[in-house]
């Protein structure tokens, strides 16, 4: 698969970038085996040529590698393409390392070797903050999570966690603030329902009102074991806080 065959569709757009060649065959070929596929790079300098050419959605990216070193091609990426989620990998960081990735803007750093299920589950959580951004919500986030409820059988429920304590919107008249959030968290739903309808996919949309992340454990509580996608616009912190778990699909709507 190449990201320029993939640019118009839904698929994931993934670039590997390790100088070990056969180490980044064989990751390719395993995520093939798992529904996912990649281009590949072999140095920090063929990266960032491909990414002139072709912003992926994800980059798995090693940290040591001669010439361009992982941290500069990061630091490169963070600058000229904000959208792309790094995925630092090494065999040979340290802490400090990390802490500086991280201030860099990495989405994740992980040590060799890497359990490959870990891995994609990583790739996926990065995929789903950049396709929940707003220009791009009514097709890839829907095309993405409309594909993982079929694959699983999840139902999906679209949860906006408005910023705002449940009083205010009892208000007479509702703060035109509060009023705006719910008019767009409502629209941005109703696409997402006549999708899931297209495909018979349950689909249930609900306003709460108050912190993202209480919000998020309430709403968990309530509907038992979720995994959580979240859109970028909304939280991108409770990205972080997501359990690994299987059952329903919590789709946070952007607003």
């Amino acid at each position: 698969m190449s990201m320029e065959n993939d640019k118009d569709t839904g698929k994931i757009r993934i670039l590997l970038v390790d100088d070990e060649k056969d180490f980044v065959d064989t990751l390719s070929q395993r995520m093939e085996m798992r529904d996912l596929s990649a281009d590949i790079a072999l140095n920090g300098e063929e990266a960032l040529e491909q990414l002139n050419k072709q912003s992926p959605d994800v980059m798995v990216l090693d940290l040591r590698m001669p010439g361009v070193d992982g941290m500069d091609v990061l630091r490169r990426v963070k600058k000229e393409h904000p959208n792309v989620q790094v995925i630092m990998l090494t065999g040979q960081g340290s802490e400090k390392d990390e802490l500086e990735a991280r201030r860099l803007g990495a989405f994740d750093y992980l040590e060799k070797p890497v359990n490959i299920d870990t891995l994609v589950s990583r790739i996926r959580s990065g995929v789903l903050l950049v396709v929940g951004n707003a220009e791009r919500f009514s097709d890839r986030l829907i095309d993405y999570a409309l594909e993982m409820a079929e694959r699983m059988s999840y139902r999906l429920m679209a949860l906006s966690p408005a910023p705002f304590p449940e009083s205010i919107s009892n208000q007479d008249p509702i703060p035109p603030r509060v009023s705006e959030f719910e008019q767009s968290a409502r629209e941005n739903a109703e696409t997402f329902a006549r999708a899931a309808e297209k495909k018979g996919i349950p689909f249930e949309h609900v306003i709460r009102y108050g912190q993202p992340d209480a919000v998020a454990d309430q709403v968990a509580k309530e509907y038992g074991n979720v995994e959580f996608v979240v859109s970028e616009p909304t939280d991108q912190e409770l990205a972080h806080q997501a359990p690994d778990s299987s059952g329903k699909l919590y789709v946070y709507s952007v607003a």
